[in-house]
């Protein structure tokens, strides 16, 4: 090949060297892939059905509960004062259930509120056989409150 000055590959005279051919022979073998790791199932969002509760996407912190004094009063007094646990027992009961939640004691005030009829149950019961008993003379027995 001759160089005149005027070639026909642009480049002002310069024909570049033709590319050598590959090497012959067995490709070299890659070492193989790392192993993939097990994929994780998540768990695909479903549309709630109509009617269905909702359930917060995310765990809901719970208020601890404290339990009402008034109840456990009431309890109390079922045992001392019946008629306290008959006044307290009902106001705590609703101061319950207006706390949406945040207060406990329930079934102490309606313990209170039982043991306090039943002790006042078994009170007239004895004073009557008392009664009774002494039919000349009617002492009653003082009531405990």
């Amino acid at each position: 090949m001759t160089n005149t000055g005027s070639d026909e590959s642009g480049f002002g005279g310069f024909v570049p060297p033709p590319p050598e051919p590959p090497p012959q022979g067995p490709p070299a073998a890659a070492p193989p892939p790392p192993p993939q790791p097990p994929y994780q199932q998540y768990q695909q969002y479903q549309q709630p059905v109509a009617g269905a509760p909702y359930q917060p996407p995310y765990p809901v912190q719970a208020v601890p509960q404290k339990t009402n004094g008034l109840a456990i009063w009431a309890f109390v007094l079922g045992f001392l004062v019946p008629l306290g646990a008959w006044i307290l027992g009902p106001i705590a009961i609703s101061q319950i259930n207006k706390s949406n939640g945040t207060q406990k004691g329930k079934g102490l005030a309606i313990a209170g509120i039982i043991i306090g009829v039943v002790l006042v149950i078994i009170y007239v019961a004895v004073s009557a056989s008392h009664s009774n008993t002494n039919s000349g003379n009617s002492t009653v027995l003082p009531l405990p409150f």
